[in-house]
């Protein structure tokens, strides 16, 4: 195939996607998969902050397409109250001290979150600052889901990339991209600090200490379902947070109760067995049904749901579709 050129950049509007040319979800994911997003211009990129008036969502959108750090800077010197803003310096700050500055700052916006105070234990983990990490780690327990910020970064470089005259075919692949990318790299954090906990747990027990090494248990745990809840969680989440959580309750006896509800490790565990046979199935329905043999209309329903419900719902209402059309 020909590789994806893109046509003169146009503004946003239905009046304005030229119909020269649709080419299938089959050709661009190939193409995208095999050579990765393509790369925006300057130009391409200020045009479509133009139309977005350079609100926070597209400085960010615009800062993932093309590196360029005075984009983030931008965003977080206009729009400092920001939670995406300032979650994405505390990821992706090109600095330490703006990364802590970052997490910081997202703690302060979003104190019922747990994402700050795990964002805060795997910067103290690597800066070696063990009793830091653990301050904050213990703070987790009483916090609430981890929140997702996925949505807008998807329609935001979907519509960059229809500004710049690519296909709403190759604008979606190219969001969908941007939107696995993005949860491999938020989930990477997350998994070093479930491996730090696992590293500081064994410490302890070596040391003799089972008193310091219990609190260890119940933050992994906690981890692992929590990112498995994940507000619109993706099926990386699923698997990531079944495996944290399997490893930890496996270390302990199975008779150890869990909680004040009656449920010990060895329920627990036979219900993540359970579902890890769900996540499987969901894992065999996408093999069966690539996204690859989308239709242009299946494609963009399935976006829908991935921006609505997560990946998850997303690969559900697939499946169920190409099940009912097999009968």
């Amino acid at each position: 195939m020909a590789s994806v050129v893109p046509r003169e950049a146009l503004p946003i509007s239905e009046a304005n996607v030229s119909t020269e040319r649709t080419p299938s979800p089959q050709d661009v994911i190939a193409q995208f998969a095999k050579s990765g997003i393509p790369k925006l211009s300057s130009e391409q990129i200020e045009l479509f902050l133009k139309e977005k008036k350079r609100g926070p969502d597209s400085l960010l959108a615009a800062y993932r397409l093309s590196q360029d750090v005075n984009y983030l800077h931008e965003a977080v010197r206009n729009f400092p109250n920001n939670s995406a803003v300032q979650l994405e310096a505390a990821l992706r700050g090109p600095t330490v001290a703006e990364r802590q500055q970052g997490i910081d700052a997202f703690k302060k916006l979003s104190p019922e979150s747990p994402l700050g105070n795990y964002l805060q234990a795997d910067f103290s983990f690597s800066q070696g600052d063990y009793a830091t990490a653990a301050q904050g780690l213990s703070q987790t327990l009483s916090n609430g889901k981890l929140p997702d910020f996925s949505a807008s970064l998807f329609q935001n470089t979907e519509g960059a990339f229809l500004v710049a005259g690519y296909s709403p075919i190759e604008a979606k692949v190219a969001a969908l991209f941007a939107f696995n990318e993005d949860r491999i790299r938020s989930l990477t954090s997350l998994q070093n600090v479930s491996d730090n906990l696992s590293e500081l747990r064994n410490q302890f027990i070596q040391q003799g200490d089972i008193d310091a090494a219990e609190p260890t248990v119940q933050m992994e745990i906690s981890l692992g379902q929590r990112i498995q809840n994940q507000v619109n969680p993706a099926l990386l989440n699923a698997l990531v947070g079944q495996a944290i959580e399997r490893r930890t309750l496996e270390t302990l006896d199975p008779a150890t109760p869990l909680g004040t509800n009656g449920e010990t490790v060895q329920g627990r565990l036979a219900e993540l067995t359970t579902k890890s046979q769900e996540t499987g199935e969901l894992l065999n329905s996408i093999q069966r049904y690539p996204i690859e043999s989308m239709s242009a209309e299946e494609l963009n329903h399935y976006t829908q749901h991935v921006q609505q419900e997560g990946e998850i719902g997303a690969i559900k209402w697939w499946a169920k579709l190409k099940s009912a059309d097999q009968k």
